[in-house]
């Protein structure tokens, strides 16, 4: 990973940057409506106050909470005497290419695309960092100033132990399911995961400091108060 990359990224947009994480194919306990609320909450939280929203540019999750982005600016602009629609201070952190080995340009999901054309640039702010997916999770996770999980597979858990082992705060949506449940015992001091990451086991890669830093939400409203203690 390139330091000034993070760097760069970090001085072009409104901090804290807060991320967004989730699985692309979410498991039966995930409602799309909860990423899709989760969207819209965390939109009109930071509607008076300073902050950016990103998530991986993947389907799944990331296209539901940008879905939850953009109603929450359809309503703001219906709800002030404005005649543009608001900036939604959101973009999508993306890998060059496909994989480690396809030389094949990442490509956005079109649901992306297509929600950025309602948007007050009419398009989707995309940002490139690392070359395949497993380099872009390194990378969000050093960007972000604080990580959100919704549901989530290993790739989800994988962004989230980076972010812990650099002291970066996450929150879990244990009531979405997935990752953000498993994370969520976490804070309960158990080392037992039904998965591992890097070949070792979850549990074992979080410190007992870092586990200070997982806070869980059983509710949107929970979310948004760790939120405000954490900003």
């Amino acid at each position: 990973m390139n330091g000034k990359i993070v760097e760069k990224i970090r001085s072009e947009k409104q901090q804290p940057l807060i991320a967004v994480v989730g699985a692309q194919f979410p498991n039966k306990d995930y409602d799309r409506n909860t990423g899709i609320e989760t969207g819209y909450l965390l939109r009109k939280h930071i509607g008076s106050r300073p902050g950016t929203l990103f998530t991986g540019g993947v389907e799944g999750v990331g296209v539901d909470i940008y879905t939850g982005v953009i109603r929450r600016c359809v309503d703001e602009l219906r709800e002030s005497a404005r005649k543009t629609m608001p900036d939604d201070r959101f973009f999508v952190l993306l890998p060059k290419f496909g994989s480690i080995k396809s030389m094949i340009p990442f490509e956005i999901p079109e649901a992306y695309n297509a929600l950025g054309s309602l948007s007050k640039r009419n398009s989707i702010d995309v940002v490139f960092s690392g070359d395949h997916l497993a380099e872009r999770r390194e990378y969000l996770a050093n960007v972000a100033d604080i990580l959100i999980v919704v549901n989530g597979g290993v790739g989800t858990i994988d962004e989230a132990v980076i972010a812990l082992q650099n002291k970066k705060p996450v929150i879990t949506l244990s009531y979405s399911g997935g990752a953000a449940l498993m994370l969520s015992a976490q804070t309960r001091h158990s080392r037992f995961m039904p998965f591992a990451t890097h070949a070792l086991p979850f549990g074992e890669m979080i410190s007992d400091d870092s586990r200070n830093l997982i806070f869980t939400a059983s509710n949107a409203a929970e979310m948004l108060l760790h939120l405000d203690s954490l900003v």
